[in-house]
């Protein structure tokens, strides 16, 4: 649990908390939690469709439900057992069985199905008459495709985790050093010693630029790695949406930034006061 950062601000005692980069962290680390048990599900669905039987030669296929539906993905009227029941079964009672389904997802089988792998697979597995091997190798190749999706993403998750730390690290010392500069009485600093603090204080400023930088060119890109992931907008650019803000390393960056600015502006004019 990374520790909130606090930055003196205005006069004695008066400071601002920053508290971005431990929400953030905490985010990430809630969504590795659920890739992890998706994953986990999508391993247990596999190992399902490993023991389902299979036709090599598939009975009269019953009545395409297709004419009686724009998309699978909006069944909401229950329909007769078909070929894909073994199917269904299995993923409704392993990816659709996770603790967080209905708090993250609120679907039904046809839609999650939609979601996760395309309409034209939904509509494969509407109109099977029986599971031949052909629509297991299928699925099963979905399924297995789902599972490196999310491991993936996992991965990714990683790295910005790694990159909160850092930057954490790096502000919580910029921090506690403009704090150090600041508490100092600047009218009874000699003129040298002003002249030091001003040398510190734009050593800071560098080192907070280039981790602006650093961000910059690094920063979080939860790019969809594959066409069906379930609510991929809430990995991409929205990842953070809930948060007091999207950008938590970035947004302390900036106050920190300000704060040492307006403190060198402090020195200055009392410089330029004695020079006068």
């Amino acid at each position: 649990m990374l520790q909130p950062i606090t930055l003196n601000v205005g006069n004695p005692g008066s400071h601002t908390r920053i508290d971005c980069l431990q929400e953030a962290h905490q985010k990430v680390a809630e969504e590795q939690e659920l890739l992890r048990t998706e994953a986990n599900a999508f391993s247990d669905f596999c190992a399902r469709l490993d023991g389902i039987d299979c036709e090599t030669k598939p009975r009269e296929a019953v009545t395409s439900t297709s004419a009686r539906h724009d998309t699978v993905a909006f069944h909401s009227d229950p329909v007769p057992p078909q070929g894909d029941t073994p199917i269904r079964d299995a993923y409704v009672e392993t990816v659709m069985d996770t603790p967080h389904y209905e708090r993250e997802y609120a679907d039904s089988y046809w839609e999650s199905i939609t979601a996760e792998f395309g309409n034209e697979f939904a509509m494969m597995l509407d109109q099977a008459a029986v599971i031949t091997p052909a629509l297991k190798d299928h699925v099963l190749t979905a399924a297995q495709q789902s599972k490196a999706q999310r491991k993936q993403l996992i991965s990714t998750l990683n790295r910005e985790a790694s990159a909160l730390e850092e930057a954490h690290a790096d502000l919580y010392t910029i921090a506690e050093e403009t704090n150090a500069i600041r508490s100092r009485p600047f009218h009874d600093c000699t003129t040298p010693e002003l002249q030091h603090l001003r040398a510190d204080i734009d050593q800071l400023s560098a080192q907070c630029e280039e981790l602006a930088t650093r961000r910059q060119t690094g920063d979080l890109e939860l790019h969809s790695v594959g066409a069906g992931l379930k609510n991929t907008l809430r990995r991409t650019k929205y990842f953070y949406e809930s948060l007091q803000t999207t950008h938590p390393i970035l947004d302390p960056i900036a106050t920190i930034s300000d704060q040492l600015t307006t403190t060198n502006q402090r020195i200055t004019d009392i410089l330029a006061t004695r020079t006068a």
